[in-house]
């Protein structure tokens, strides 16, 4: 199969093995979330793909944050192996998004009332999961090389590349970066899966300014605009996040297992 790339579609490849490759010598967990959570690979993709900003894009950002929830349950809580757990929300995330890409309407007055309804229920759902307790975690760098790591990201990449057409707004969405930050976070996936709501409620709003100003003024236009709410937002819960926590632990919990740890010795 012939598989031509477009400038968007190398600088998607350079972009994701870029934020894989920092996650991997980046120790701290709050740190690794922090950059798996910049919205680059979604700015290559979106380009990449062509399609105008849908409720496809709105399910994929749905499915992506419940992508390294999913690892975690099946990692940590069930003991599967990370790479197979990794494997298994991966092929859900696919199985999903080629099977809502042909349910979900393209267009119209249907497709318009349940994107703007559907933004409304993300809003609140990534508001409750900000109430979710953290976990006081290890931090981790990887020792996987980067001669390995390269050619798994690119591969990966242009094999969603290859099925951007059927996949819509699921393609820009797929958790490129995120797929990556769930094996280099394996030991601490609940402070990854913990700082979702973040990369939720300040995409919301990106999406929303890319579907409004894209058809009239393009792509770039679009995405300015979009980076524009996203950064403040992300900056701002990030900093909100860092008062409650200690690199990704809530301040209660950590001062209560240094006090029972103390009281024990």
């Amino acid at each position: 199969m012939k598989l031509p790339l477009g400038p968007a579609d190398l600088a998607l490849v350079a972009v994701v093995t870029a934020m894989a490759t920092a996650m991997a010598y980046l120790r701290s967990p709050r740190a690794k979330s922090v950059a798996f959570c910049l919205p680059l690979p979604f700015t290559a993709a979106v380009v990449s793909s062509g399609q105008p900003v849908g409720l496809t894009h709105l399910a994929g950002l749905a499915l992506v944050t419940a992508f390294p929830w999913l690892v975690w349950l099946l990692h940590a809580r069930r003991g599967l192996n990370i790479v197979a757990a990794a494997g298994v929300a991966v092929a859900a995330y696919l199985g999903a998004g080629f099977l809502f890409a042909r349910l979900l309407p393209g267009g119209g007055a249907v497709e318009a009332g349940a994107f703007w309804a559907g933004l409304g229920v993300l809003l609140l759902a990534a508001l409750a999961l900000l109430a979710l307790p953290g976990r006081a975690e290890p931090g981790h760098k990887s020792a996987m090389p980067v001669y390995l790591k390269v050619p798994a990201v690119a591969a990966i990449v242009l094999g969603i590349v290859a099925v951007k057409e059927p996949l819509r707004g699921f393609m820009p969405m797929f958790p490129y970066a995120t797929i990556f930050a769930v094996y280099e976070s394996r030991r601490s996936l609940h402070t990854l899966a913990w700082r979702m709501p973040i990369m939720a409620l300040a995409f919301l709003p990106m999406l929303a300014a890319c579907r409004l100003i894209l058809p009239a003024h393009g792509y770039l236009a679009a995405l300015a605009c979009g980076w524009a709410f996203f950064v403040p937002i992300a900056l701002g819960l990030d900093r909100w996040f860092a008062k409650r926590t200690v690199d990704g632990a809530d301040r209660v919990d950590v001062a209560g297992a240094v006090s029972a740890e103390t009281a024990s010795t």
